[in-house]
């Protein structure tokens, strides 16, 4: 058990009804975080009085696999590069310990919330390349409560992107933290492997100013705004080859990864 694993098995315990009683969030605003695993483990102390972690059959760190659509163009992404306020993303996400699998659809609004709707799929079919009807219809009735349309072009796989997963909920506001580690991405062009040392945290809240935010920036931890796994895994694998506005936390990623470097021996 590492530093970052001993130090979840501190919080109490909740389980995901209680959690998604309590903070469901379906429609939020997000804060994402890069942070290193020393930064992490002093923001865990700090929130240990006030959080649970969420506990199921004994395990408190999940596998996720995700997986990308898009259309030829990349549609989603070029919308998300170019800040559009009403703009989608699809993608189908599978639970490796529960073998639950989804299809989701997230849409931000011109208030910049986020909202997401799912619907339950066989794990076989994510190796499917294209929607079926079943799920372009769900779509389509979907985003007729919202002012986004589909493009008039096929989504297909784009990429796919592995990482684990701890959830915090605080005890008392309306609010949710996912601590990601271990990411992988995987596209048509090629891999690439994040550092171990590298945690996603998104917070997830009401309003998108949480007690939690106010410790980051007390700590001198400021929001990653382009952080997208599915934006900055394009460019991790070379499937994006341009500069966006995602390069910087791309940039910032890949150093993270990188060893320290060593001070110059003295002649």
């Amino acid at each position: 058990m590492n530093g970052i694993d001993a130090l979840l098995h501190r919080f109490p315990s909740i389980s995901l009804r209680d959690l998604n009683a309590r903070a469901g969030l379906m429609t939020r605003r997000d804060n994402k975080y890069l942070l290193s695993e020393a930064q992490l483990a002093t923001l865990l102390q700090a929130m240990r009085d006030d959080f649970e972690v969420l506990e199921i059959g004994g395990l408190r760190q999940f596998r996720y696999t995700s997986i990308y659509l898009d259309t030829d163009d990349l549609h989603c992404f070029r919308d998300h590069n170019q800040s559009r306020r009403h703009r989608l993303k699809l993608r189908f996400r599978h639970y490796l310990e529960s073998q639950e699998s989804y299809f989701e659809l997230k849409v931000k609004d011109r208030f910049d919330r986020t909202r997401k709707y799912r619907y339950p799929v066989d794990p076989a079919r994510l190796a499917q390349p294209e929607l079926t009807p079943e799920l372009r219809d769900f779509l389509i009735r979907k985003l007729s409560e919202h002012a986004v349309r589909l493009a008039d072009r096929p989504y297909q796989h784009r990429i796919e992107v592995g990482y684990q997963r701890s959830t915090l909920v605080h005890r008392h506001e309306t609010v949710r933290i996912t601590l990601d580690n271990h990411l992988r991405f995987a596209g048509p062009s090629g891999q690439y492997r994040a550092a171990e040392g590298l945690w996603i945290a998104e917070i997830k809240s009401e309003h998108g100013r949480s007690s939690v935010d106010r410790l980051m920036l007390q700590q001198g931890i400021r929001p990653v705004p382009r952080c997208s796994k599915y934006c900055v895994g394009l460019s991790l694998t070379d499937t994006v080859n341009r500069v966006s506005r995602f390069t910087p936390t791309v940039n910032r990623i890949r150093r993270m990864g990188e060893p320290p470097s060593q001070p110059e021996a003295q002649a």
